[in-house]
This record gives C-alpha cells, structure tokens and sequence, in this order.
C-alpha cells in the first residue's frame, strides 16, 4: 500500500499536470460545461437551490458538499450582506460560508454591480466635485489676478498686452471671450477702438467697451497721463479694479475667497469717509450695491436698489409711508426676510431723505459687522444655486440610459445634465465639443490606448470615470478594478492576517486602514495607477499575505494579469501555495491588463473561474478519498488551506484542518471538548500559524502528518524512523498517559 506521504508527493510534485489531466476527464468536462453554460441563467437563490446540477457543483467546489441538504442555511448564507460585520454568513464560525456567499451577486451583494448609468457612489462624488469647483476655481482666478495686478503696469503699448498670454487671457475672459479662438487683429482693433463701423458679435457690449478701461490711442500707444510726457500707464487703478472684477464675474469666481477680500477692499476704498452722501450713491453703483445685498443674504440679481433705498431711508416717526414698517407689519412677509432687512437698515445711518447723518453713512462698528457679514454670506447665494442645480442634475439623471440620452438637448432643461457633469471636473462646456464629450465617455480608462487617456488630460478621465457606459454608449456595470464584494472579501482577509485577542488600539488601526482602502479602491481605474498606489497595493497584499514576499512591479503585473484558465499562467506556477492565484482572483483585470466589465449575473466571469478551479480540486481531494487515500485527501486539502487558516479558532471550525493537526500532533479525541479558549492556548503552543505561509515550513508539517496518519491507521512501515521519533518526540505511540487528555492539561 503507498504511504501517505507517497501518495501526497505523486499528486503535489507536479500539481499543474495533475490538474490538467483531471480538467480533461469526460466527467469533469461535462459537469463544468453545464455549469459555465446555466449559470447565467440563474437570477435568484431560488433558481440556485432548485437546479440539483449548478447548486451540486457549487456546493462541492467551495467545500460544502455535506451540506447539501441544509437549504435554509444555505439560503440565509447567500442572502447575507456581507458588508455588514453581524450578518448571517460573516457570524457563521466557518469562513467557507462567507467565502462561497462572496462568490455570488445575491441581495445586497449585487446592488453595485448592476448595468446603471451612474450609480449613488459616483453621483455623490461628482457632486462633491461640484461644489469644491468654486475652491478649486478661484485658487486659478487669484493667480491669474494678482498676476494681472502685478504686471498690467508694464505693458507699454497694445502689442505688449496682446503678447503676454497670461494678461491677454484675463482681459478676454473679462468680456466672456476665448483667448484660444479670438483674433489677435480684432482683439488689437476693440482695445484701439478701431474696429469698422458696423462691426458685428456675438458680445457686442463687451467689444464696443472694452477700449474704455484702457489707455491705448489708435496706434496702440500708451497715452500719457495728463500734463505729463512720459508717465504712462495702460490701465487707471479704478479701470483695472473693473476689469477683474468682470473677470471674476465672467468665469464664475466671483464666489470665492480671493474675489471677496478684493471685493471688500473696492468697497472700503469707494465708501471712505465722505465718498457716500446718500443712498443713491451707494446704490446706484452695481458693484456696491451687490456688496451690501450679498451681505445680508440677499440675491443681487433678483432684488432691486429702488427697494433699498425705501428700506434704508424709512422714518419710523411717519408709520403710513415708513417702508420698512410697513414691510414689517405685512405678515405675508416671511420671518428671515424680516429679520434680512432689519440688519440691512441697522447697518447704516441714513435720514428720511436718504442723505448720509454728519457722522457719515457708517460708524466703524458698523463697517465691520458689514464686512464681517459679507464674508459670511458671499457663499450662500452660490451654494443655493449650486444646489438647485444638484436638484436639476439628480432628477435628469433618472431618465438618462445611453450618452445620447446625456448628450441630448432636454426641453425643459436644455443641455444641464452635461454641462453640469463637465463643470464637475473644471471643463468648460463652452470649449467642448459633443462629439469629444461622446468619444470620452465611451472610452476604457484602464486602457493606456483608448482615446481618453491619449489626451492626457486628468479631467476628461474622470468625467468617463464617473459614468458607466460601454463601448456603444449603453448602460453598463461600473468599471471597478476591484468589485464591492472582493473588497469587501479583502477587508476581512486584512484584519484576520493579524490573528486573535487584537488590543483596542490595534482593531481601531485596522479599521482606519480599511476605511481608507474602501474609499480608496473604487477612485483607481487602473493597473498602473493600483499599482502606484503603494499604501493600497500594500493593504491588499497583506490581506493575501503576500506582504513579505518582496514582489517587484514586474511581478505584480504578471500576477494581476495571468490568465486564471490556464493553469500554466504565472499566477499558478509563481507560488504552489495558490497564494498568487487568490490576489489575482481578487482583482478585475484581463490578460492585456485593461479592467474587465462583464454583464454581472448571478456571478461574475471571475467568480466562475474561481469556482471552476476549486471544483477541480476538491474533485482531486475526493478522488484521493475515493481511491483509499483519506491521508492524502486530507494533507492536499490542507495544503490548499492553509493560507486561509487566519486564526486558531478558524482551524477548530474546520474540521478536515482540525483533524490534520490533531493527528499531526497526535491529540486525543477528547481534545475537542475542551473549552475553546483551553484548546486555542494547546495549538498555540505547538506550532505557529505564520509557519503555514511558509511552503517549506507547510510541506514539513504535511510530511509530519502523513507520517502520523499511517501510524494511527495501521501503516507501520515508518514506525521506527529516527525522523518520525524526532517529529513525534520520545515516544510515537499514540495511547498511554503521555498522550493523554490528562497530558495536555
């Protein structure tokens, strides 16, 4: 009779071949082909457990086979949601009901992995990107100004100013024109006033006026200042206040902190001690009045000066023609805007005709609490729109199914669905063609080759990246290099890599690592950005304990890339303990190194393979049983479990690992009734789980079991062994006091 070390070492010397052979037997063959062929046609758990072929096969290839029969288990078991720490599968002592309900998209599982144009994760993030727009646009605008500022003083005639890009930007973009497609000729003609009469645009005010906030002569010439010959300067300081601000309005960047704090200084410097003498001259300036109106929560561009100025020259002695009282009489009139205009008349010092009192409009208490105000509120007209534009995209959103549906002109809402999106990554709608925008959104970002990475330009691969579309345009699952469910699965792998009986402060460190891989995971679109990320790649390579294994870039790539059917691939003649193939399983990348996105059913391409081979090998470990070998069946699934035994009480809940080690250390059958805690302290004092990582350490250990097995099943032949007696210790018998449940305590 061949030992069980024999056994073992014909079947594992060269497994690849091993399982080569056994994947083409006719019965193999056959029930795979059933599986790859119906499993796509399974939509419910149901549809699962009624189909004796698929849930067979299933079953066996994730270990479960004796379980067959515990349907409601095993419905609970796929119905969990395993990114919930108290659910059915993840409570469950043994990890094969976790890792089998991790192979399907049932319930929860599923909720990401459907064909949507965009789902909850990606809308909320553009619409965070939204919003920090202003931010992210105003550190550009203020760079630009204070460029502008600083440099307009040197431009010397028109050609200086038309050849210094970053000046010629700001004074079109002032008047909402494009540097990139304005003739500089025309441009040279609207700032000399030149321009032909019955010149026509498309911005006629902005280009008819834009020679009145500069001093260039028709020759394009500097003019002097008056009664001087050689003072000159392009720009009075008033004309070059007006121009940013223009700029600012026009680009949207009159909402940030940058544009207050100029805006604050034009008004301090127009309303100085005696500038304002009535409430005309306050309000009648555009730029003053949306100051004092934006201060106090007001939106300038629906309120009026007219209004204004009752509210601040009302005279609380003559009730009947006193706006303000009347105003706070009505009770038509909302509480807030009450309260609105209550601050705005308490801010300053106007009589009943409207004249400034002879302590001037504003005490400087008074002054500041404005300012104070105005950087309080400059925002909340902003956000408000902001918001009602958020409203707008999410509600479009719901009836947009294909980029022409996202492309197409709405008829109530035009094209804001779009041009919400490119605003979203500072890409100006303006700029952009649809036809670009359709290309971009068709593209696979995790294609170095596609059309969107070939612009290099960040912006457009995160606008494709916060869609799912296909190649065609249609709805598709989210191109995700890692799906939920395998992070989810990682998650758990990442905290079990570090044992039992954690410290508090190392439970919270690991929950701070997953949470940043969890929101890091999703934002990667690629295997060379995963593969740049080193603080995510190295989370996950811990999880699969791979972290010690010092693999280069080049390595990483042949794992991630390897082709999973063929069991020549890298990933499986790498490492013989699967530890290779498990980290590429639990990824999304094809053999050219792209993110695959399937059409999920009820499991994934990925998980199909993944089933597949563990079928085989639990079809080779049930061969070995089969044929007499219950030692050999037991060390092949050992060795191809032991990666997995994360802790000592997971291998007390396994009960072929359990059997393994107790044999290998010959522990009596009383063993398992002790307390867990009393059997976990005896494990631990015979050997140490990191030693299972190690393929010399395992194969050791197997060859220590095997020996052990034959012995307790009535194969001698190595009884006397000098290797076997220093494994075993003095004595290799297995009855007596010394190895008796007394022994152990």
């Amino acid at each position: 009779m061949v030992s069980t070390l024999l056994g073992y070492k014909l079947y594992a010397s060269n497994m690849s071949k091993t399982l080569e052979r056994l994947e083409n037997s006719t019965a193999v063959k056959k029930e795979a082909a059933y599986y790859n062929e119906n499993i796509g046609k399974v939509k419910t758990v149901d549809d699962l457990l009624d189909n004796y072929r698929l849930y067979s096969y299933a079953m066996k290839a994730y270990g479960l086979e004796d379980q067959m029969s515990s349907k409601g288990l095993i419905r609970k078991v796929l119905e969990s949601d395993l990114k919930s720490s108290s659910s059915f599968a993840n409570q469950l002592a043994d990890k094969k009901y976790r890792t089998f309900a991790a192979a399907f998209n049932f319930g929860t599982n599923a909720a990401s992995e459907t064909k949507v144009v965009q789902n909850s994760t990606q809308t909320e993030s553009m619409v965070d990107s939204y919003n920090d727009r202003r931010v992210r646009q105003g550190v550009v605008a203020a760079q630009k100004t204070n460029y502008y500022q600083a440099n307009i003083g040197s431009v010397k005639t028109v050609d200086d100013l038309l050849n210094n890009t970053a000046l010629y930007e700001v004074v079109l973009r002032s008047i909402g024109a494009d540097p990139e497609t304005t003739s500089k000729d025309f441009a040279r003609q609207a700032l000399t006033n030149t321009l032909p009469n019955g010149t026509t645009t498309t911005n006629p005010i902005g280009w008819m006026k834009i020679h009145e906030l500069f001093n260039f002569d028709q020759n394009g010439d500097v003019i002097p200042v008056a009664g001087t010959t050689n003072v000159l300067f392009a720009q009075d300081p008033s004309d070059k206040s007006q121009l940013i601000y223009n700029y600012n309005v026009a680009t949207g960047n009159n909402n940030n902190p940058a544009a207050a704090a100029f805006n604050t200084d034009f008004f301090k410097l127009q309303t100085a001690a005696g500038r304002i003498g009535d409430v005309d001259d306050l309000l009648d300036n555009p730029r003053l009045f949306e100051y004092v109106a934006t201060a106090f929560g007001f939106d300038p561009t629906i309120e009026t000066p007219d209004y204004f100025k009752k509210i601040l020259s009302s005279d609380s002695t003559a009730w009947a023609s006193d706006t303000y009282l009347n105003m706070m009489a009505n009770p038509n009139v909302p509480t807030s805007r009450k309260e609105q205009f209550t601050n705005l008349r308490a801010a300053f010092n106007f009589d009943k005709d409207g004249n400034a009192i002879s302590g001037g409009m504003q005490t400087a208490d008074q002054q500041q609490k404005l300012e104070a105000a105005y950087f309080r509120n400059y925002t909340v007209i902003a956000i408000s729109k902001d918001s009602k534009q958020t409203s707008s995209f999410k509600f479009l959103m719901d009836n947009i199914n294909s980029v022409t549906d996202l492309l197409t002109k709405d008829p109530a809402f035009g094209n804001d669905a779009i041009n919400y999106a490119l605003k979203a990554f500072d890409i100006d709608p303006k700029e952009t063609s649809l036809f670009q925008v359709r290309r971009v959104l068709t593209s696979d970002v995790s294609d170095p080759n596609s059309y969107v990475n070939k612009l290099k330009d960040e912006r457009f691969v995160k606008l494709a990246n916060a869609f799912n579309f296909d190649s065609e345009g249609k709805a598709a699952p989210q191109r995700l290099v890692q799906s939920t469910s395998a992070q989810t699965t990682t998650g758990v792998k990442y905290k079990e890599s570090f044992g039992e009986n954690l410290s508090k402060a190392k439970q919270e460190l690991i929950k701070t690592d997953t949470k940043a891989y969890l929101e890091a995971i999703p934002k990667l679109t690629s295997l060379d950005a995963l593969l740049k990320d080193t603080k995510t790649l190295n989370y996950a390579l811990k999880a699969y304990g791979l972290d010690d294994n010092k693999l280069s870039t080049a390595d990483l790539k042949k794992i991630l890339t390897s082709d999973l059917s063929d069991k020549k691939s890298f990933a499986y003649t790498g490492a013989e303990d699967g530890s290779y193939v498990k980290f590429a399983q639990a990824f999304s990348f094809t053999t050219s190194g792209t993110v695959s996105r399937e059409a999920f059913g009820s499991q994934s391409g990925a998980a199909k393979l993944t089933t597949a081979n563990k079928f085989l090998l639990q079809t080779l470990e049930t061969k070995a049983g089969d044929e007499g070998q219950e030692g050999v069946r037991l060390a092949l699934y050992f060795r191809r479990t032991a990666s997995d035994l994360t802790s000592m009480t997971s291998i007390l809940a396994d009960k072929a690992a359990l059997k393994v080690v107790m044999t290998a250390f010959s522990l009596p059958t009383g063993f398992s009734q002790l307390d867990t805690d009393k059997q976990v302290s005896i494990l631990e004092k015979k050997f140490k789980l990191e030693d299972f990582k190690d393929s010399k350490k395992l194969d050791k250990f197997i060859s220590r079991f095997s020996a052990m097995y034959d012995m307790a099943n009535g194969d001698t032949s190595n009884a006397s062994s000098p290797v076997l007696q220093l494994m075993s210790g003095a004595s290799s018998s297995t009855s007596g006091a010394g190895n008796s449940l007394l022994a152990l305590l």
